[in-house]
Parts: structure tokens; C-alpha cells; sequence
């Protein structure tokens, strides 16, 4: 990485630093994740107060220190701050979940294709009423999944062998780190269970843009299964909690077990 360095980014987290910096990740175009530090964002003359803002999408001055390897975040010039994100508790939900499982998870970090997920992503959900909030919370995981190689496979049986029917019921099963399928007897709740209509919903919209897809629709029931099993696979992903699935829960109805 060259000392000065220009790109494409969008802002995930800010966490104070002392008394008026700034610890700030970064979605990059060309970088990928990528933390900086942020002076004087909490002073009141700094240079980037205003600017630091969370899920805000710009352009962004880093100057990399050739001893330490820190990395400075200099200028940050907005293109857009996804102000919509921030009037709606759900937005806010499905927002947080995102940039916690980029976070943690670091197998897309780098794939250049994130940063343009991340910004349609937002865009959308800062627009988007609850119902489709809950789809584009299922779109942007179930893509992510691909992109950092842990999405499961929809159709292999992990704990039988083989290929689950398409008109089966499907459950993710953590320990297997696969789906498996559900017996017409089964007692597992809907809320855990990938219906045939989910899987169905999921190989339609995965051939579209995350924008494209929010004109395909689902019963909120499937829904509300489908994003609680993503859940799922994205704690056995980062190997530790989501905590901010909580949230997800309180305001979209998903369950958040």
C-alpha cells in the first residue's frame, strides 16, 4: 500500500478515540476493510467533524505511516450519507447486522465486488419500508455468503446424503455447517425452517442485482424463516455472537435464536 493512498469507501464503524479522535472502519472499492484513524472528528474546528459519519459513501484521503503501518484517514469527501438509514428502526437493524458481520467476518473483506454490494445495499435500504427492509436484509447475506465462500448449499442433505427434494422443507443444522430436510412431522417451528417457496425465492433472486430483486416477493412467514436461518449460518460463520441481531429481532419480527 503506497503512503497516499485515494479511494472509494464507505464508513461501518466509528468508535471514539480519547477525547476528539476517531477509530474508523472502512468498505473500500480498491482496499477493501480497511481501519484508519480519524483525528480531530469530535473537536470542534477538526477537519473532520461532520464528515465521519456512520454508512456515510465518499471519497477518502488515507496517508499510511511506511514504519507503524498506520493507517490515517486525512479527508473525506461525502457523496452521500444514506440519511434515510437513520429514520427507520428497522433500517437501522438491518444496517448494524451488515456492518457487524463485514466486521467479523473476514472472507469477503477484500473481494472487490463488497464494496459495490454494500453501496447498492444501502442506497435501497435507505428508502425501504419494513417489508422490504427484511428482503434486503436476506439479499445482501445471502450474497455476501457467496462472496466470502460460507454460503451453504441449498440442496446438498448434510445429515442424510444426497439432494434434498426442491418441494421439501430444508433446516440449517450449525454443526454441519449444511441444510438438511425437514419431515412433513417435524416439530421444528416455521421460524427455523427454509420452506420450498424460500429456496424457490432465493435461486430466482440470486440471478438478479440486489436491486433488482426487491421486485420479487415473498410470504412474510418463509421470509421471517429464511432471514432467522442466515442468522444462523452468519453465527457459525464468525464463529461468536451477532450483537446486533437483537435488534433485527425487536424490529423486524425475525426470532433471534
Amino acid at each position: 500500500m503506497e503512503r497516499n493512498v485515494r479511494d472509494e469507501a464507505i464508513i461501518l464503524r466509528v468508535r471514539r478515540m480519547a477525547e476528539i479522535h476517531a477509530s474508523v472502519l472502512l468498505v473500500c472499492r480498491e482496499q477493501g476493510l480497511l481501519r484508519a484513524v480519524a483525528h480531530g472528528v469530535h473537536s470542534a474546528r477538526g477537519r473532520l467533524r461532520g464528515l465521519v459519519s456512520l454508512y456515510a459513501r465518499g471519497d477518502a484521503w488515507f496517508y499510511v505511516n511506511p514504519v507503524s503501518a498506520q493507517v490515517k484517514l486525512n479527508d473525506f469527501a461525502v457523496v452521500d450519507y444514506h440519511q434515510g438509514i437513520r429514520e427507520s428502526l428497522a433500517r437501522i437493524a438491518v444496517a448494524a447486522v451488515w456492518a457487524e458481520s463485514v466486521e467479523k467476518s473476514l472472507g469477503a473483506g477484500q473481494d472487490p465486488r463488497l464494496y459495490d454490494l454494500l453501496s447498492t445495499g444501502l442506497q435501497c435500504l435507505a428508502t425501504a419500508d419494513d417489508a422490504a427492509a427484511r428482503r434486503l436484509f436476506v439479499q445482501f447475506i445471502w450474497r455476501y455468503l457467496a462472496l466470502s465462500g460460507d454460503q451453504p448449499d441449498l440442496e446438498e442433505d448434510v445429515i442424510r446424503g444426497g439432494r434434498i427434494p426442491a418441494g421439501a422443507a430444508r433446516a440449517y443444522r450449525p454443526s454441519a455447517a449444511g441444510f438438511t430436510r425437514v419431515d412433513s412431522d417435524s416439530q421444528e417451528g416455521r421460524a427455523l425452517q427454509l420452506s420450498p417457496a424460500a429456496r424457490d425465492y432465493l435461486r430466482v433472486s440470486e440471478a438478479l442485482g440486489i436491486d433488482e430483486s426487491m421486485e420479487e416477493l415473498i410470504d412474510d412467514i418463509d421470509l421471517r424463516g429464511l432471514a432467522n436461518t442466515l442468522l444462523r449460518v452468519l453465527r457459525v460463520q464468525i464463529d461468536g455472537p451477532l450483537n446486533s441481531a437483537s435488534s433485527l429481532a425487536a424490529y423486524l419480527g425475525q426470532p433471534s435464536a
